[in-house]
């Protein structure tokens, strides 16, 4: 019985590790189209970055904790936001933001009409 409480307790403890080397990481919106502004409600180190898909961002603090950028332009499909520092993720975001595209629905021109 010993023996197999050992493995388990290691499993539990690195397990606990883990998740404090990385936090939750909120944001909103969950998703936008480029140069979109997204919030992020967390606490960013001294020396920490905001990145968006692995990309350092230029963020602004509006307030303590909520911080905002743009969604870079070009950015597409999804990218999880992400502090970091020295190199290492300190929190990720559970979700990533999706990058909406431009609409498929195309609006007609109507003929004849002037626009007032």
């Amino acid at each position: 019985m010993r023996r197999l409480l050992a493995p388990a307790s290691a499993a539990l403890l690195f397990a606990g590790i883990a998740g404090v080397a990385q936090n939750a990481l909120e944001f909103e919106p969950k998703v936008g189209a480029a140069s979109s502004r997204i919030t992020v409600r967390a606490t960013v180190p001294e020396g920490g970055h905001i990145l968006f898909g692995g990309r350092p961002v230029s963020a602004v603090e509006e307030a303590k904790g909520i911080y905002s950028f743009l969604v870079p332009a070009g950015a597409s499909g999804t990218a999880f936001v992400e502090i970091s520092r020295g190199g290492k993720a300190i929190a990720k975001s559970a979700v990533p933001f999706v990058v909406s595209g431009p609409s498929v629905v195309s609006v007609p021109k109507l003929v004849g009409l002037k626009e007032a």
